[in-house]
């Protein structure tokens, strides 16, 4: 269904690149964020037409990561169209509660 957003649970990198391109609408400190794939598409080629040292200048990530934000991008907007098959609207989440127990989505083997 197109119209109800399918809810996932990122990991925070990817959630955070999402956040970071500004493909959707995010809740300070909640972790919780909804896009669809289109907007995801439009920051993509956004951020792509860019060149390095201007994707440097417009943000405020972290030092290492302009380098790969337009990589992240395609990956996460393949990840999701191609591997999840999600053709609308998407629910995201990095922190999530379980029996009253929070938690959040990361990745705890590399940095």
């Amino acid at each position: 269904d197109e119209m109800k957003p399918t809810e996932y649970y990122l990991l925070s990198y990817l959630y955070e690149r999402v956040e970071q391109a500004g493909a959707g609408q995010f809740l300070p400190d909640e972790g919780v964020g909804i896009s669809t794939v289109e907007q995801l598409e439009r920051a993509g080629q956004n951020i792509c037409s860019k060149s390095l040292a201007e994707i440097k200048q417009a943000s405020d990530i972290h030092p290492e990561d302009p380098a790969y934000f337009c990589l992240d991008l395609s990956y996460i907007h393949a990840l999701l169209t191609e591997g999840f098959r999600i053709k609308g609207a998407f629910k995201m989440a990095k922190k999530f509660e379980i029996e009253n127990v929070k938690y959040e989505a990361a990745w705890s083997l590399g940095a």
